[in-house]
């Protein structure tokens, strides 16, 4: 979920400068706004990661909901990829390896990316294989 920015100078919702790009705001009532001309390098990454399930997982509620979530399937799907691990469970773009590596690692699920994840993702690095 993206945080609404809000214009200093009148209050109301801010937009991107360039919506492929997150260098800048602009207020579309006013004209106020602000850029920058630094980029994240996850979000220049064109890197395609792989988040795979490791063995030893627990078929718990929360694990079965994250994996669920992550792989795009039923819990009873989750059970048995949970159970057939090692299992590929996502490719991508790191912006979107990392929303999934959060889910993961609330729900203290073991799993490693490959190639080996450069980033931290709120504090915490996904196990290493």
């Amino acid at each position: 979920m993206k945080d609404t920015i809000i214009c200093e100078k009148c209050g109301t919702v801010m937009v991107p400068i360039d919506s492929d790009k997150p260098v800048g705001m602009k207020c579309p009532k006013c004209g106020w706004g602000w850029a920058t001309s630094y980029i994240e390098p996850k979000l220049e990454d064109e890197t395609l990661y792989t988040i795979i399930l490791d063995q030893g997982n627990e078929s718990d509620a929360k694990g079965l909901k994250a994996v669920s979530t992550v792989a795009g399937c039923n819990h009873i799907q989750a059970k048995s990829l949970i159970t057939e691990s090692p299992y590929k469970l996502l490719e991508g773009l790191a912006t979107d390896i990392e929303s999934c590596i959060e889910i993961l690692n609330k729900a203290s699920v073991r799993y490693h990316v490959e190639p080996e994840w450069p980033y931290q993702t709120n504090g915490l690095e996904p196990s290493k294989k």
